[in-house]
């Protein structure tokens, strides 16, 4: 199967799994447990993307800024995690993540 092919079933797939998770989602709305163990399986699955697929060929194109790249964007993540969830760690009940 060629390259293009293969990226068109794949498409094509994908397309479907979102028109097939949006009908189920209409016909039936989910409890917010449920939902929110969707949004983690689909984030596990963009991470593991990001991580298995793009990370490797941006080092194999740009090796000289990939790495430097890669580390902002991490370092990003994590200022971002951390300031989103500052209110919510038990140790602040009354909210004050200072």
């Amino acid at each position: 199967m060629s390259a293009l092919w293969l990226s068109l079933t794949l498409g094509l797939v994908a397309g479907l799994a979102d028109c097939l998770g949006g009908f189920l989602l209409v016909r039936q709305s989910p409890s917010a447990r449920a939902l929110r163990y969707f949004v983690a399986l689909g984030a596990g699955f963009m991470l593991a993307a990001a991580v298995l697929e793009m990370i490797p060929e941006g080092l194999r194109v740009n090796p000289r800024f990939a790495p430097l790249l890669i580390l902002i964007g991490l370092i990003w993540l994590i200022v971002y995690i951390v300031r989103r969830n500052r209110y919510q760690f038990p140790a602040y009940p009354q909210g004050r993540g200072y």
